[in-house]
């Protein structure tokens, strides 16, 4: 089931993210503790302890030439 139908048939999400050749499809919010490591300096290092991971799945749209001649 589609949220949208454009007038040629093709199926759209509501919220469709573009940036150059990338459509994002879907994105979430996955809960999960886990620690990253941000840096301060050259050697400086700060651990912080998260409870979730963003996740965006992306489709690459490749233009060109498809007729494979």
């Amino acid at each position: 089931m589609c949220g949208y139908v454009s007038g040629n048939g093709a199926c759209r999400d509501y919220c469709v993210d573009t940036k150059e050749n990338l459509v994002e499809i879907l994105y979430f919010r996955h809960f999960a503790k886990h620690f990253t490591f941000t840096s301060e300096g050259e050697k400086i290092r700060n651990k912080h302890l998260k409870n979730y991971f963003d996740v965006s799945v992306v489709v690459d749209i490749g233009c060109g030439n498809t007729n494979g001649k």
